[in-house]
């Protein structure tokens, strides 16, 4: 993005900036921040604790479409409809919050369309998302 399409609230030299955009393009991504390498270890082995080794050959293959086009072990492809999350996800009013209660409200699009504004208007917020 050049960096006279940014903000003025939005530095391209900033790291708190680089890291707001990194967040805002990649929803799912999460962060660990702390205040030391220490802190940082302890963190890392809290996160780990009760947790069998990974095995180095099937962390390669996650997410990896085998020959057939089918991901091994795709939880979220047998439980969700992920092309509709993602699209749902990339609407512009609809943030990390306001998309789960709408798939919680909605079993699919089609009854997403067919939501009265009313009850998108609870779901999201106000009536300016939901008229959106």
């Amino acid at each position: 993005m050049p960096s006279n399409d940014l903000g003025d609230d939005i530095s391209p030299t900033s790291i708190i900036s680089k890291l707001s955009l990194l967040v805002l393009q990649f929803p799912r991504l999460r962060l660990v921040w702390s205040h030391s390498v220490h802190a940082t270890a302890e963190i890392f082995v809290s996160l780990k604790s009760n947790q069998d080794e990974p095995d180095e050959a099937k962390a390669t293959r996650v997410g990896v479409p085998s020959e057939d086009g089918i991901i091994e072990n795709d939880v979220r492809a047998e439980n969700y409809n992920t092309a509709a999350i993602e699209f749902l996800r990339r609407l512009p009013v609809v943030t990390d919050s306001i998309y789960r209660s709408l798939m919680d409200e909605c079993k699919n699009l089609v009854e997403l369309a067919v939501l009265p504004v009313e009850r998108l208007a609870e779901l999201m917020g106000g009536q300016k998302p939901a008229k959106m």
